[in-house]
């Protein structure tokens, strides 16, 4: 299991790759490439700026969608997490 820095499970390999790469939309100019370098963000980017679980969220679905939470990896590592953590409820008396 990969675990961040804190030593806590990293949370970012349960997250589709594609589903994280911001997309391009109408409103948006691609970023210049000379000194002084600019980027415009759509309204929707801007939108999910504020409001991380939404954002979040929406990657979850693309992923849902998109299968790749059928993978026999992820699958392993949601159900290994759920059973640590009703362990760990069990042990706490929840």
């Amino acid at each position: 299991m990969i675990r961040s820095v804190d030593g806590k499970p990293e949370l970012s390999k349960l997250v589709p790759n594609d589903a994280r790469q911001p997309q391009q939309t109408s409103h948006e100019k691609p970023a210049a490439t000379q000194q002084g370098d600019s980027i415009e963000l759509s309204d929707r980017a801007r939108q999910l700026m504020r409001n991380p679980e939404l954002a979040k969220r929406q990657r979850i679905e693309a992923g849902i969608e998109s299968g790749f939470y059928n993978s026999p990896e992820v699958l392993n590592t949601v159900a290994q997490r759920l059973l640590r953590d009703l362990d760990s409820g069990a042990a706490s008396g929840v």
